[in-house]
């Protein structure tokens, strides 16, 4: 509860620095990602850290978290992500693919967003 409210309090994350301390939390946070409340804190990560390459391990790392996370409660917070926050097409392919439940074998062998 006080690891995930510290989390909570943070800003964006900006140097390397800050993503390896948001990785380690977010591991230690890993045995209660099936957790609305350490859910909803992943998807705040993504809407308040700017997506870049120093952000990028981060990202990635909450995606996969999120990719296995409950699929309705990812889908609806990462719905009103998206209509939030601009993301690159990339990027918004990338979260489009988990919020509509595709894995990422399909999203590599180029099915979506062609």
């Amino acid at each position: 509860e006080g690891l995930l409210q510290y989390y909570e309090s943070l800003g964006s994350a900006e140097t390397l620095e800050d993503v390896h301390l948001r990785k380690r939390i977010v591991e230690v946070l890993g045995r209660f990602d099936s957790e609305r409340r350490v859910i909803e804190a992943y998807v705040n990560e993504l809407k308040r850290s700017p997506s870049n390459n120093t952000t990028n391990q981060l990202y990635q790392l909450i995606l996969d978290r999120l990719n296995k996370a409950d699929h309705e409660i990812v889908s609806e917070l990462l719905w009103k992500l998206l209509e939030e926050k601009k993301y690159s097409t990339k990027m918004k392919n990338k979260i489009t693919v988990i919020a509509e439940g595709y894995d990422d074998d399909e999203y590599e062998r180029g099915y979506f967003f062609l």
